[in-house]
């Protein structure tokens, strides 16, 4: 397990270079993961902004069909972009992202409401960095294929 500093280092690499390679296709508008947020980071695409949760996988692309994300993460995210767009408060359509990143190659992004998911509970540890409770509770998942992600490197 990693400290909640090392999972927040690794997730910082991930979106900057998921920035360096998209170019000019996507704006950068906010690095959220320097300490508690919802979700990690927020960017544009057009006139569209992503409120984006960031994982970095330590295995292959190649491992598993399917990378996973909880359910309750995605609630919470989805919350406040819905609270965003009933308000009026932007020109912008506010949705949801998921962006991935694996150790051993492959970086996808998904949208969270175009993608289609599957769920399942499954035993995880109540957090997933060292010095945690090292506690083991059912979390509701959301399955992505991971050949449904738009592919980024």
């Amino acid at each position: 397990m990693k400290t909640f500093e090392e999972n927040i280092n690794k997730e910082s690499n991930t979106i900057k270079e998921f920035i360096n390679t998209t170019g000019n296709a996507v704006k950068m508008r906010k690095m959220m993961n320097e300490g508690y947020s919802r979700y990690d980071f927020t960017f544009s695409l057009k006139n569209t902004v992503y409120l984006t949760e960031v994982k970095t996988r330590n295995v292959s692309k190649n491992r598993y069909a399917d990378t996973i994300l909880e359910q309750s993460k995605i609630d919470a995210i989805q919350s406040i972009a819905d609270d965003f767009n009933m308000s009026n408060a932007s020109d912008f359509n506010i949705k949801v992202g998921f962006l991935v990143s694996f150790s051993c190659g492959g970086m996808y992004f998904f949208d969270i409401n175009k993608v289609k998911t599957t769920t399942s509970i499954m035993p995880c540890p109540k957090t997933s960095s060292t010095g945690g409770s090292q506690e083991v509770i059912n979390k509701k998942l959301r399955h992505f294929r991971i050949e449904d992600g738009v592919k980024i490197k």
